[in-house]
């Protein structure tokens, strides 16, 4: 036994041993019980901190007797990446997430006596967040982490496997610690929420709140980072295709909106919705990572966790779950914790009765984006086994629509304070109006697509609405100013994300007749600008485990008035016995404010390659989106959290 199953055996016996007393609290108030309960939580956080540290340890040292470590890294790879190779396979990835949760947990526990909250509460959110770290431990000792490599492999390959080199980038070093921090940040929400339910504790919120925020700033931040990863690394041609594993990253972070959406009715702070949709958060988060592992089970993904099967949605399902243990407890466990959310959430209602009416405004916004993550997942299952190229037409179409709704019922709540109900519900009515009657025009004439032409004005209503608001703040106080301005940031960020999506999908400009095939000092035209393939080059490469390979570039230039801009593009290719293997298809793309040119292309011969060419408009916008999202989202933590500290 290596010294990382041993860590993963106390850490799981540290979280039985956490989660088990809280439960005994449950029943009896034994001050011993209770200190037993969280020294086993940070016990438990010390021993996933081992397994990591150990885990860290054989990556930089490249102890290629593991086969994890054999299988993700290579005596030759950078350092940086050699760490970063922790993560960069599934059971590394569970192991930084368990650290989040545990971490977490363990920082809970020492926040405990200042949040003044009842022992009942305290002991049912040690019992939910540590049976939680036990679930992964064991899921982690039973997927053989710290298994040996075999002798035919380190003949085969001594110096290790490698990482793929898409992997190989920044975004890619910080985009899994920013989900799974945020995941484990979803689950004190459902923690929290779980305490609610059993303890009945009206300062329930002081938890689940400032973790809901954290959550969502992560969520955001990890998309964001993701998407930027997708464009420029994987030649996509966008920054989102709705890849099931994107979609799926979707789904917490709607349940997370609609948790800090509900917060504005007392009614759903003291009743079942807030904290249904706390717990359901993680329920997904959970689901997330279930679609995650089953990439072979969505067709093509760039998650490839699992292997591709075939057959229709139910034997696909049944052979994904009937394959792998772990799937199927996994599985098992997203049903039960969603069938026990909506059972103390029943309960919840009942006992509470009127005092749990939720507010009209507030109940539309929750329902159409719950509305929004159950559109999602139809999709999702309906499109099993297509390419996301098949049906990106189908959930952009779907999802603007869904969209628009929900735009407009936001624009109606940051109206409704300052005109009232009836002016707010006129206004947009007309806008509603207007944008209809703009699609329709558009539809039948064709001077635009129809899906930017429904989604714009009421897009930019809500952006002009919330710039006036964040600009309309008098408050004196900068922890104020950022506590109320950071809800209208994260409205601006969102709905500017939004229509640059859809202009961004539904605007690009292609070469009239597709791909062309280019000699060098050949031109092509795609809107204003003309493109020169100016140069073809090759020269050795090697990968990171020393395998020869050879790295093939296209020099191009690129004109649009003035001096041509000059941009490179290279391909990687493995010397295969068979022929050269494309193990990377690079991109070029130059940046504008309005717009951008995406380059990509296929090695044909020494003097000719077959040239993709696309301008690609509004993608800075979307940056510049997801940013203020990001930045809104923070600054709502933040000054909240300083509010509190200074009332406290």
């Amino acid at each position: 036994m290596s010294i990382g199953d041993a860590l993963l055996i106390i850490a799981a016996l540290s979280a039985l041993s956490a989660g088990a007393s809280g439960a005994w609290g449950l029943r009896r108030d034994d001050r011993r019980i209770e200190r037993l309960s969280r020294l086993s939580a940070v016990l438990a956080f010390l021993s996933v901190t081992g397994v990591l540290l150990f885990l860290a340890l054989l990556f930089v040292t490249s102890d290629m007797s593991f086969h994890y470590v054999w299988s993700h890294s290579s005596t030759e790879l950078d350092p940086f990446y050699k760490l970063v190779g922790v993560w960069a396979g599934g059971e590394g990835g569970l192991v930084l997430w368990t650290w989040f949760m545990a971490a977490f947990l363990a920082s809970e526990v020492f926040l405990e006596r200042r949040r003044g909250l009842s022992s009942r509460f305290s002991a049912a959110f040690r019992t939910a967040a540590s049976g939680i770290v036990l679930l992964f431990a064991l899921i982690l000792l039973a997927a053989g982490l710290f298994e040996a490599t075999t002798e035919a492999e380190l003949l085969l390959h001594p110096g290790g496997l490698g990482m793929n080199i898409a992997l190989q980038t920044v975004e890619m070093a910080v985009h899994p610690p920013l989900v799974f921090a945020a995941y484990a940040a979803c689950l004190m929400v459902f923690a929290a929420c779980l305490g609610r339910f059993v303890s009945n504790e009206d300062g329930w919120t002081a938890v689940a709140l400032p973790w809901a925020r954290i959550a969502g700033v992560l969520l955001i931040a990890g998309i964001a980072v993701g998407a930027v990863w997708a464009y420029y690394e994987l030649g996509w041609g966008g920054f989102w295709v709705w890849d099931p594993v994107e979609t799926a990253s979707l789904l917490p972070l709607i349940a997370i909106v609609a948790f800090l959406h509900a917060h504005r009715s007392q009614g759903a702070r003291e009743g079942a919705l807030q904290p249904f949709l706390g717990a359901l958060s993680f329920v997904l988060v959970l689901l997330a990572s279930f679609i995650t592992r089953t990439g072979g089970l969505w067709g093509s993904s760039v998650h490839t966790y699992g292997s591709a099967v075939s057959g229709s949605i139910g034997v696909r399902f049944i052979t994904v779950l009937t394959a792998d243990m772990s799937v199927m407890g996994l599985f098992v466990v997203i049903v039960a914790l969603f069938v026990l959310s909506l059972a103390l959430a029943y309960r919840a209602m009942v006992r509470t009765g009127d005092r749990g009416r939720v507010d009209n405004g507030v109940l539309l916004t929750v329902a159409l984006l719950l509305v929004y993550a159950a559109l999602l997942l139809l999709l999702l299952v309906k499109n099993t086994g297509l390419d996301q190229g098949e049906n990106f037409v189908e959930f952009t179409e779907k999802t603007t629509l869904l969209s628009f709704v929900i735009v407009i019922a936001l624009l109606f709540s940051l109206l409704v304070g300052r005109l009232g109900a009836r002016t707010a519900s006129y206004a947009c009515a007309a806008v509603g109006a207007i944008s209809l009657g703009l699609a329709a025009a558009a539809a039948a004439i064709g001077f635009l697509p129809w899906l930017t032409a429904l989604i714009v004005p009421p897009s930019l209503a809500v952006i002009g609405a919330s710039v006036h608001r964040i600009t309309s703040l008098g408050e004196r106080s900068a922890t104020k100013w950022l506590s109320r301005a950071g809800g209208h940031m994260v409205h601006l960020g969102v709905a500017l994300i939004l229509i640059s999506f859809i202009v961004s999908a539904t605007m690009q400009a292609y070469q009239p007749d597709g791909p062309e095939e280019m000699g060098i000092g050949e031109r092509i035209s795609i809107g204003d600008r003309t493109v020169r393939l100016a140069e073809l080059s090759t020269r050795p490469w090697t990968t990171s485990n020393g395998e020869p390979g050879e790295e093939r570039t296209a020099t191009f230039q690129v004109y649009s008035g003035g001096e041509p801009r000059t941009v490179t593009v290279s391909n990687f290719y493995l010397n295969e016995t068979t022929g050269p293997t494309l193990v990377r298809s690079g991109t070029a793309i130059i940046n504008g404010l309005v717009e951008d040119v995406y380059l990509s292309y296929e090695w044909v011969d020494d003097g000719t390659a077959v040239v993709e060419a696309r301008v690609i408009p509004m993608v800075s916008e979307v940056w510049a989106g997801f940013v203020i999202a990001t930045v809104g989202m923070a600054a709502t933590l933040f000054g909240r959290s300083r509010e509190a500290a200074v009332a406290s």
